[in-house]
């Protein structure tokens, strides 16, 4: 079109600016590159969480390949089925003093969110936020995080938030009711929390929506 345009004689020659033409092609060139899949496919967010699960034993000075293959046992860390249980619900908080396992405990339901994901149709999308990371709303997050796996309007989420003591309290406050306000907009949509005992942490208490993990001994977190 533009080679027409410009082309004295022909039937688009001064019906179509030239410039308008270029203009029109930087803005199709914009929205592919706002609208295009940023967010990362389903192994990378495996291996990421197998990533994180290392990281924790290597900080122990623990050689790396053995810290691999604790990270990559999903027994070690695994929810028991009393936990299973009290995480039934749409919104669970987990509140645990540090080196109790509520991290890895995130990662491993990370984990099989993901062979959920894998394995039917229709599944949740499995997603994995640290709360400093989520620096506007938290669907807005979640839905850059899961361009490549599908829509959350209609697949729902099986969201992991975890840190929220490391966010500023008035912003804590804000992604727990952002959080549970997501099951109610999108189907089959689960969210489970994590952090240190906080006051907001102590409000979800208050109102029954915690799972509180019991403090381990020097001994018992080493082992």
């Amino acid at each position: 079109v533009r080679e027409e345009a410009s082309t004295e004689g022909s039937p688009l020659n001064n019906l179509v600016e030239v410039s308008k033409l270029y203009g029109l092609e930087g803005a199709l060139q914009e929205v592919l590159r706002r609208t295009a899949s940023r967010g990362a496919t389903v192994g990378e967010l495996e291996h990421e969480s197998w990533a994180r699960c290392k990281r924790r034993w290597a900080v122990l000075g623990m050689p790396p390949e053995d810290a691999e293959a604790l990270a990559k046992n999903p027994t070690v860390g695994a929810p028991s089925s009393e936990v299973l249980q009290r995480l039934g619900r749409p919104v669970a908080v987990i509140t645990a003093v540090a080196g109790s396992g509520k991290s890895l405990l995130l990662d491993r339901l990370m984990q099989r969110a993901i062979v959920r994901y894998r394995e039917n149709d229709g599944a949740p999308l499995p997603v994995f936020l640290e709360a400093t990371e989520v620096q506007g709303r938290l669907r807005e997050a979640i839905a850059e995080r899961t361009s490549s796996l599908g829509r959350p309007q209609e697949h729902g989420v099986a969201l992991f938030l975890d840190g929220l003591e490391e966010a500023e309290r008035a912003r804590a406050r804000a992604l727990l009711d952002e959080a549970h306000y997501l099951p109610d907009m999108w189907p089959k949509t689960t969210v489970v929390a994590a952090g240190r005992p906080i006051q907001e942490l102590e409000e979800e208490s208050e109102r029954g929506e915690t799972v509180e993990l019991p403090e381990l001994s020097e001994q018992e977190s080493e082992a």
